[in-house]
């Protein structure tokens, strides 16, 4: 249940770093690793995006 409510928070916008803490890790990239969201996810995510004027 624990790791669930981690991954649906994220994925509803949560801050990582308030996951974080409310998960007590020790560091984001462990929050991100227990919740099933990999550092590939993250760089698709970054490539994904586009500012538009």
């Amino acid at each position: 249940m624990r790791k669930t409510f981690g991954y649906h928070s994220y994925k509803q916008g949560v801050d990582i770093k308030t996951l974080r803490r409310l998960l007590n890790h020790s560091s984001v990239k462990e929050t991100l690793e227990y919740i099933g969201i990999t550092e590939d996810r993250v760089k698709d995510v970054h490539i994904g995006f586009e500012i538009t004027i």
